[in-house]
């Protein structure tokens, strides 16, 4: 059952859990860092 269901999620172009959401790590390496708070 799961199987499907994953299968149906990456053939709409949902994220499935356990794989890099690459749309992610673009934007949180666009945050600023704080060093000194």
């Amino acid at each position: 059952m799961f199987t499907e269901l994953v299968a149906q999620w990456q053939s709409a172009g949902r994220m499935v859990p356990g794989q890099t959401d690459s749309e992610w790590v673009e934007l949180v390496g666009r945050v600023p860092r704080l060093t000194s708070v």
